[in-house]
C-alpha cells in the first residue's frame, strides 16, 4: 500500500502535527499563565512579568514594567470585572498587587489585565495588552510550564539590560 519512502514521511509528518498540538490542562489547581510582555523598537524597550508574589518577603511583592529609553508612559490595570485597580503615567511606580474593589489593604489573588503605552526618545510609540497573575502565597500553586511564570527580576538582558536569577520557588507541572 505505501512505498519504503511514504511510510517513514507520513510517520514524521505526524509526529511534527503531534508535536505542535496545544496542551492544556485543567482542573488539577494549576494556575496557566500567559507570555509575559516584551517590546522594544529602536532604543525603546519595554518588559514587564506575568506574575507577581507579594507575600511580603522582597522579591517580586510589586509589579514593576521596565523601561529603556522612554519618554512618555502610561499603564491602565483593570481586575477580571474589569474594574480598573491602578492607572500610572511615571514607569517608576509600581503596582503592589491590591485591588481596592475586594480589599484595600492586601493584595488580591488572581488575573489582571494591563495595557501599556510608551514613547521613546526617537519617538517611536509602543503599545502593548497582558497579563499579571497576583499570587501570595506561591508556595502551594502549580504553574503550566508550556509557559513559564516570568519574574520581574528574570527579563531577556538581550531586550533592557541585565537582570539577575529569581529565588521564587514555584511548582511546574
Amino acid at each position: 500500500m505505501f512505498s519504503n519512502r511514504t511510510l517513514p514521511l507520513l510517520l514524521i509528518a505526524y509526529c511534527l502535527f503531534a508535536a505542535c498540538k496545544k496542551e492544556t490542562k485543567s482542573g488539577s489547581g494549576g494556575i496557566i499563565l500567559d507570555q509575559h510582555l516584551q517590546l522594544s523598537v529602536d532604543s525603546l524597550c519595554v518588559q514587564a512579568a506575568n506574575i507577581i508574589t507579594p507575600n511580603g518577603d522582597g522579591m517580586n511583592d510589586v509589579f514593576h514594567v521596565q523601561c529603556r529609553n522612554e519618554t512618555g508612559y502610561s499603564i491602565t490595570i483593570r481586575n477580571e470585572a474589569d474594574s480598573v485597580v491602578f492607572t500610572s503615567r511615571n514607569y517608576t511606580e509600581d503596582w503592589n498587587g491590591i485591588d481596592a474593589t475586594v480589599n484595600d489593604s492586601v493584595p488580591t489573588a488572581g488575573r489582571y489585565h494591563y495595557s501599556i503605552d510608551v514613547t521613546g526618545t526617537s519617538g517611536a510609540q509602543l503599545s502593548g495588552n497582558a497579563e499579571v497573575y497576583v499570587v501570595p502565597e506561591h508556595t502551594t500553586p502549580c504553574f503550566n510550564s508550556s509557559v513559564p511564570p516570568v519574574f520581574g527580576d528574570q527579563f531577556d538582558p538581550r531586550i533592557c539590560g541585565i537582570t539577575y536569577p529569581s529565588n521564587d520557588v514555584v511548582c511546574m507541572w
